[in-house]
């Protein structure tokens, strides 16, 4: 997505969201006013994580990972499928918003961290506390070596109220995008959960929790689109931890 500041350079021009698309998510144009970072510093955030990972996955026993694909491969345990994949993703989202906005005190009571809570319970298999424990913690990595970038989506894009849904809709579409310019990886999908939860925070701030919801939904709606088969390849949300 090609990001370039406006032609004067000026700090007041009021920015713009595309309107939503019908059908397949097109690419939405999110002009940036200079000199905020553009959306190609969440991409180059997302090859941080992918860099953590691998020393992680160093010191991790490898007769693990191969009993893991070796077993699903010769049928030992059932294949995963896109619809448990979408189904683990959302209930991940949930449980990572959550958390994030207990940890950070921004609870409202337009919440809704019961319905949070629900969300959470759509997969409840017996790797799902700890992936999703694992999620949280390569998240705070990021967070902690980009601490700007994933403390407000909407601050490094120059947008200063939410007036509406469907621009946090977009917002979410547009970063995600450009996340996934690339191959998808593990870092880029921590790197999206990362920016969904800077996303929710934006949210609660603005006067809007009951937006944050949605990003559980729009965060399912993406990885069935464009995540889902790859995580089947891999074995499944578990090999997160692997």
């Amino acid at each position: 997505m090609a990001i370039s500041p406006t032609a004067n350079g000026s700090a007041n021009r009021p920015m713009t969201l595309a309107p939503p698309s019908i059908g397949r998510p097109r690419k939405y144009s999110l002009p940036v006013i200079y000199p905020r970072p553009s959306l190609s510093v969440y991409a180059a955030a997302a090859e941080t994580t992918k860099e953590s990972l691998s020393r992680r996955r160093k010191f991790s026993q490898v007769g693990q990972v191969m009993g893991h694909r070796l077993s699903t491969t010769i049928g030992w345990r059932s294949p995963i499928s896109q619809h448990d994949v979408v189904n683990q993703a959302k209930s991940l989202c949930g449980r990572f918003l959550r958390a994030k906005l207990r940890s950070c005190s921004a609870v409202h009571k337009k919440l809704g961290l019961q319905r949070l809570k629900s969300v959470s319970n759509l997969a409840c298999g017996s790797n799902t506390a700890e992936i999703a424990n694992e999620l949280r913690l390569l998240t705070n990595e990021l967070e902690n070596l980009h601490p700007k970038l994933f403390q407000s989506v909407a601050s490094n894009l120059g947008i200063h109220n939410l007036p509406s849904e469907a621009m946090v809709h977009n917002m979410f579409a547009a970063v995600a995008e450009e996340i996934f310019r690339g191959d998808v990886t593990w870092g880029r999908i921590v790197a999206l959960f990362a920016m969904t939860g800077a996303l929710a925070m934006d949210c609660v701030k603005g006067g809007h929790p009951e937006y944050v919801l949605g990003l559980v939904q729009r965060m399912g709606i993406f990885v069935e689109r464009d995540v889902a088969a790859w995580i089947c390849q891999q074995g499944g949300w578990v090999s997160l931890i692997f």
